[in-house]
């Protein structure tokens, strides 16, 4: 209650009924989150709660994922300028015999795809970046 007060004084001030109380904290936590009026009854007393709560969580999982791609992306980047620098003079390097062709990844986005395509951990055990890989 004492870290929420500001908000409980507004439930009763407004004649507010909260169904659910932890899904309601939860909701708190969400609006502190985006940086919201914890005052204003518009948010503290949403008409349906769990339709704004749920409304949040995609909220904050959409923004956490952007950020977490563009991590990612950052994380690539550097991570290519080393692979190439460590691995340039096996580019275009490759074996063929019959219908199979084995070539180095010239690109550590590539591990992604191919870790995310076969399902393993080519790019999160980070082998491009491997001495002896």
């Amino acid at each position: 209650i004492k870290r929420n007060w500001q908000a409980v004084k507004t439930v009763i001030k407004n004649n507010c009924k909260i169904s659910d109380v932890q899904i309601w904290e939860d909701y708190l936590e969400l609006l502190r989150y985006f940086g919201k009026d914890l005052s204003n009854p518009f948010f503290v007393c949403p008409e349906n709660l769990n339709q704004a709560h749920d409304h949040l969580v995609k909220k904050k999982r959409d923004l956490l994922r952007k950020k977490k791609l563009h991590d990612l992306r950052l994380e690539i980047q550097k991570a290519q300028k080393r692979y190439e620098c460590d691995k340039r003079r096996f580019f275009g390097l490759s074996f063929k015999q019959g219908g199979l062709c084995i070539c180095v990844i010239e690109n550590v986005r590539d591990f992604m795809r191919e870790g995310d395509d076969l399902g393993h951990c080519v790019f999160t055990n980070e082998y491009y970046a491997k001495k002896d890989s």
